[in-house]
């Protein structure tokens, strides 16, 4: 498993690396799900443990999460401006929120 590459990578928990790793290491947004099944070998078993690790990076504005497709990418600009222009996210939200009339906005999830 890749290692989050990021300076401040020391306050993360275990399961907020690998999660992090993963997202960074994928092409395309992935649901909680997706990201379980990628993990279950290192040691995570519950969806809970993969929401507690998402939550906690979107409030550090390491994630974000795209509503309309009920999944997560890697912030391409931690510690800027939370713009999503020229990032690999725009390329699947601006289709998504033409398509659905939705926004792409860090939240935290219920």
């Amino acid at each position: 498993m890749p290692q989050a590459t990021h300076a401040d990578d020391l306050k993360l928990t275990k399961n907020q690396s690998l999660v992090l790793a993963v997202l960074q290491s994928s092409e395309q947004p992935l649901s909680a799900y997706s990201i379980l099944d990628r993990l279950r070998e290192h040691g995570l078993k519950a969806p809970l443990q993969i929401y507690r690790a998402l939550d906690k990076l979107l409030d550090a504005g390491r994630v974000h999460r795209l509503e309309s497709m009920n999944a997560f990418v890697v912030c391409c600009h931690p510690g800027t401006d939370k713009s999503i222009r020229g990032s690999r996210l725009s390329r699947y939200a601006r289709p998504a929120a033409r398509s659905t009339n939705s926004t792409t906005r860090r939240s935290r999830m219920r």
